[in-house]
């Protein structure tokens, strides 16, 4: 990973596995040193959630990730400094699942539906589509 790089993707799938693979191959530090010297770090369903403090959210509601490599160590990245859920399903119920996570992990949560976004530059947090910060 090189400041030559235009941008690097993280993909979706398992995010326990995509994590565990992650530290196995000494890549978290690599990639937080990446985005501080100004590299573009782009996210996609688990792929996002691996750009907040812990993965924990990933195991959470009832289309939760399966931890099926027994993953020890739930910290990611920690660029930012809140959780995020993907593939919110627009319903209130979903919201207020996650309003109890929030409270019970005092943590700050972007869900996002399918086909939005959040751009983070430096400070400045955008949302596109429909997004929703629950704290």
């Amino acid at each position: 990973m090189t400041s030559e790089n235009d941008a690097i993707h993280l993909s979706g799938g398992n995010t326990f596995y995509f994590l565990s693979l992650l530290q196995k191959r000494n890549a978290m530090g690599l990639l937080r040193s990446y985005v501080n010297k100004g590299g573009i770090l782009i996210g996609v369903s688990a792929g996002s959630i691996l750009t907040t403090p812990t993965i924990e959210i990933a195991g959470y509601g009832k289309d939760a990730d399966e931890d099926h490599v027994g993953l020890m160590d739930k910290q990611a990245l920690a660029l930012v400094d809140f959780e995020f859920s993907p593939h919110w399903d627009g319903t209130d119920e979903a919201l207020d699942s996650l309003r109890d996570y929030a409270h019970a992990n005092s943590t700050t949560i972007y869900a996002c539906k399918d086909g939005g976004g959040i751009v983070i530059d430096g400070e400045v947090v955008e949302s596109y589509g429909d997004v929703r910060r629950i704290n």
